[in-house]
């Protein structure tokens, strides 16, 4: 964004197109044409869609999320454009759906947890040097496994398992660096091939 010749400086404000100028979309301030200080965004409604801030055109500090409802979504800390830090992630009805730790936009190493809306697990595993890495298992909402298996460096690797909502094998196969890798078997739900 240019001003007479000269990067803009100063309060940006912008709003939907609908003909008025009383449904704010985003508004902030800039500083050498780039994103600075304080910004929020809001949906049509007028409800904060996000607020956090800039520094020198890239997230920094503290963000929130919100669903259109008003209900929170994420929040957590920015460095430089990246996640860093603690963050938490929740469902418009307000049950947490993760709680992850990042460095340079990427999962600290450990064991990390996520759910589905009704609060069942939906799926636990570990990252290692911001890879998937170690044994997975994922997780139907009614609380029965779905699927397990080992990553190596992000990629599935070694046998996996995947199981129908009733608790019955559905498939059991192999993978090699993120790969399908030799025979397949896959079963009904009575448990019949």
């Amino acid at each position: 964004m240019t001003y007479k010749g000269e990067f803009y400086s100063g309060k940006y404000i912008r709003y939907y197109d609908d003909g008025t100028l009383s449904n704010v979309k985003e508004k902030g301030s800039y500083l050498n044409g780039d994103m600075d200080d304080s910004w929020e965004s809001y949906y049509i409604n007028g409800q904060l869609s996000s607020k956090g801030s800039y520094l020198n055109g890239e997230k920094n500090g503290f963000w929130e999320s919100y669903y259109n409802n008003g209900q929170l979504y994420s929040k957590g800390s920015y460095l430089n454009g990246e996640k860093n830090g603690f963050w938490e992630s929740y469902y418009n009805n307000g049950q947490t759906q993760s709680k992850y730790s990042y460095i340079n936009g990427k999962p600290v190493d450990g064991i990390y947890t996520d759910y589905h809306g009704n609060g069942q697990l939906s799926s636990k595993g570990s990252y290692l040097n911001g890879e998937m890495n170690g044994v997975w298992e994922e997780y139907h909402e009614n609380g029965q496994l779905k699927e397990k298996g080992s990553y190596l460096n992000g990629e599935r690797d070694g046998v996996w398992e995947s199981y129908h909502e009733n608790g019955q094998l559905y498939s059991k196969g192999s993978y090699l660096n993120g790969e399908e890798n030799g025979v397949w078997e896959y079963y009904n739900e009575d448990g019949s091939l």
